[in-house]
């Protein structure tokens, strides 16, 4: 109850905000930082002084949705060539994880077990679930080994090549 009252001011576009289940957490998408991006802030904070960037994904990142413990946020994130597809990140901080691809508009179930989302995989719009997962699955490194040769005198014509073409 109460009056409405405005929490964003930015010149740049900010939508789809949402509170975490546990109301602590405003997550909302925005243009402010340059690329559309998703956004926190406390739920009882200053905009100007409290809101962080929260992702980074360098396309058109939107449609943030918190986990129903408020551990994770999913979001739909939009690449150079228009492809969508579902990331998702602690709520935390830390690294992003891609959970969907040819997708959008990700939603939680209400007991956390399944993230749904909207695709046109099969020809018409339909919505899909996957198994939430509980984690960052960040994967482990492959240790390897290799040898690289180069043409020292060949890669600086190259650069001078290259040089001279953007100043002609």
């Amino acid at each position: 109850g109460g009056p409405a009252r405005q929490i964003t001011n930015s010149p740049e576009s900010e939508d789809d905000a949402t509170f975490s289940p546990d109301g602590k957490w405003i997550a909302f998408d925005s243009g402010k930082g340059g690329n559309q991006e998703i956004w926190l802030m406390p739920a009882n904070g200053n905009y100007k002084k409290d809101a962080k960037q929260f992702s980074n994904q360098g396309g058109l990142t939107q449609v943030p949705t918190w986990s129903p413990d408020s551990r994770f946020i999913a979001y739909e994130t939009n690449d150079a060539e228009g492809n969508s597809s579902i990331w998702m990140k602690s709520a935390k901080g830390g690294p992003s994880m891609q959970v969907a691809t040819k997708c959008s508009t990700p939603n939680w179930s209400p007991d956390g077990k399944w993230i749904m989302f909207e695709s046109d995989r099969s020809g018409k719009k339909s919505i899909y679930k996957i198994e939430a997962p509980s984690r960052i699955r960040m994967g482990k490194p492959v240790t390897f080994f290799a040898q690289v040769e180069v043409n020292h005198h060949k890669e600086r014509q190259q650069i001078f090549e290259e040089a001279w073409k953007a100043v002609n």
